[in-house]
């Protein structure tokens, strides 16, 4: 068997088990480390809506996790980072931040993603692959078509308002 035609099979293999999450390489601890403070932010801010007697220091914890999520992250979970602070500082009366958090949120360039899954060619071939393909481009789409809906939403609310 010839080297290339092994080194093919171990990169494939490789591609493989990193896409079904068996390999963690670098890239996948950096964004999960990334999304903790995302995620963080998001669960004190969900608690911070049950809570009777804790609201304002899990709002104050929501507000400081999404502080710093915010210069991790991108296109729209930059944008509901924008929108967790924005709740935050509306929950603790905080006008002027309340607003610029929403300013914020609206000016998050947000990206059509290009949907192409090398994984699905590689595994299912090219069949597969477009089929894959053509779904991650709907659903790209839909999901940019959303964001972009909520952000011209912010936009005339803040037109709305005067603080």
């Amino acid at each position: 068997m010839e080297p290339s035609v092994i080194f093919g099979s171990l990169k494939l293999a490789r591609s493989i088990a990193e896409f079904a999450g068996l390999i963690e390489t670098i890239g996948t601890k950096i964004d999960r480390l990334a999304n903790a403070e995302f995620e963080a932010g998001f669960r004190a801010l969900e608690q911070a809506s049950i809570s009777s007697s804790e609201k304002d220091s899990l709002l104050r914890e929501a507000r400081y996790r999404f502080n710093k999520a915010i210069s991790l992250e991108k296109e729209e979970r930059l944008f509901l980072c924008h929108v967790g602070l924005a709740i935050c500082h509306k929950g603790l009366s905080d006008q002027s931040n309340f607003k610029m958090a929403l300013l914020q949120a609206c000016k998050v360039q947000i990206q059509m993603s290009s949907g192409i899954s090398q994984a699905a060619h590689m595994v299912g071939g090219p069949v597969w692959g477009i089929a894959v393909d053509a779904l991650q481009m709907y659903f790209s789409m839909n999901r940019y078509l959303k964001l972009k809906s909520e952000q011209k939403k912010i936009e005339v609310y803040l037109s709305e308002i005067a603080i």
